[in-house]
């Protein structure tokens, strides 16, 4: 599976095309980021989870300190 444009969840593939709307003028979709780090974005909180499970979480730069 291909990363999709607006996900940081290399795995994803529910956020196929998410950008469309916006290359016509319409807002852009709700994303979430990581609560840690701020530094990722994702397409759903499902992506977010998946990705913190397989990765993000070692490469997280922040502690919950």
């Amino acid at each position: 599976a291909s990363a999709c444009v607006v996900c940081a969840n290399p795995w994803c593939t529910r956020g196929q095309g998410l950008y469309a709307a916006a290359a016509i003028g319409a807002p852009l979709p709700r994303t979430w980021g990581c609560p840690k780090c701020e530094d990722v974005r994702y397409c759903s909180k499902e992506c977010r989870g998946e990705h913190w499970a397989k990765a993000h979480k070692t490469e997280c730069g922040k502690s919950w300190d």
